[in-house]
């Protein structure tokens, strides 16, 4: 099963699924730090962990690009938290 994108299945369309994810998260970075000098620091690492786990159950049941879709938000909250 292979995950297209613009109907690419080859190397450059996983280059720019893989590209589009590491951009979402790393946004996570620069959310986290405007979180972190307007509230507590524990506040925000509660709120990310807990946003977390309803997006991780859903992620296990999907497949393709939602699948992708729901681990760059994964990753953006878990950049968030750090």
């Amino acid at each position: 099963m292979r995950v297209t994108i613009l109907g690419e299945a080859g190397l450059t369309g996983t280059a720019a699924l893989v590209t589009g994810a590491l951009l979402i998260a790393a946004s996570g970075q620069f959310i986290g730090g405007i979180l972190a000098d307007r509230f507590p620091l524990k506040s925000v690492y509660i709120t990310m962990y807990v946003l977390l786990v309803p997006v991780a159950v859903l992620a296990a049941g999907l497949t393709e690009a939602p699948l992708i879709a729901a681990s760059a938000v994964i990753m953006l909250l878990v950049t968030t938290s750090l």
